[in-house]
């Protein structure tokens, strides 16, 4: 008989991690895991988001007041310093009846509410306890909207909207009224 193309062979190799070597690349992906997640920190990223939505609400807010009191609207008088109104207490209705009391019907269908919109309390960018709450209020035809904001690196914009609130983010076209 010929010479088969195959070698008999009792034993059969198998090339294959051992378990030390598993150990070690689990090991190591454990590493750059906790790495990456310590690195992006998504309760920031969420802190940060939830930001950016509150400062586009209070300056699309102003804007769009200002645009108001441009085509004629004026204020009721309802939210003022001493009895401010808020978008936890008051409803988004965008006709005057909101937290906001001057008609904006004709550029909003409602006004915004604080992503956290609700009557729990959040720990913001200074280290207060505080609500989610966007709060308005108006003093011979100019007016005043604050708001707090969660995440530490928005920290500076409290010293530097040029309101007179340590604890606050103000918008408005006189940022001493609150």
């Amino acid at each position: 008989m010929g010479r088969s193309r195959f070698p008999q062979s009792n034993h059969v190799k198998f090339k294959a991690f051992t378990l030390v070597e598993l150990t070690l690349i689990v090991g190591v992906i454990g590493v750059l895991a906790t790495i990456t997640i310590s690195y992006l920190n998504p309760l920031e990223m969420q802190k940060r988001a939830r930001d950016s939505v509150r400062l586009r609400d209070v300056n699309t807010l102003k804007s769009t007041i200002l645009l108001a009191i441009q085509s004629g609207s004026s204020f009721s008088g309802r939210c003022v310093s001493s009895g401010p109104c808020d978008s936890l207490s008051s409803t988004q209705m965008s006709d005057g009846t909101g937290f906001v009391d001057i008609d904006l019907s004709s550029y909003l269908t409602q006004l915004p509410a604080d992503p956290l919109n609700s009557s729990s309390n959040f720990v913001d960018a200074g280290g207060q306890t505080v609500s989610a709450a966007y709060e308005f209020a108006e003093q011979n035809g100019d007016f005043e909207i604050r708001v707090h904001l969660e995440s530490k690196d928005n920290l500076i914009r409290y010293s530097d909207d040029g309101g007179n609130d340590p604890g606050y983010y103000e918008v408005g076209t006189k940022l001493s009224i609150l």
